[in-house]
């Protein structure tokens, strides 16, 4: 889904880099062709960026634990999410 609001608001893509491992990775997760951290070292990445607000998109009956996340920890940094649920 692509949202655009002209001149109100500049959406930025902030891919995940699912083959890069870091100095947290555990050792046994090391060997993974996926990063399983990747998804949530992305979330602060974006939220490192010090939005106004974060707009968190739920979907009814999924897991959504990267948004679950990122609307988390916003919210524990003091900024403002909108939450839509579909």
């Amino acid at each position: 889904i692509t949202l655009r609001f002209p001149n109100l608001i500049t959406p930025i893509v902030v891919p995940a880099d699912w083959k890069r491992h870091d100095e947290l990775c555990p050792d046994w997760h090391l060997d993974l062709p996926i990063c399983k951290r990747a998804g949530p070292r992305r979330n602060l990445e974006m939220l490192d960026m010090k939005p106004e607000f974060v707009i968190a998109f739920f979907q009814t009956g999924a897991a959504n634990k990267g948004t679950t996340h990122a609307s988390g920890e916003a919210i524990r940094r003091g900024i403002p999410v909108i939450e839509y649920w579909a």
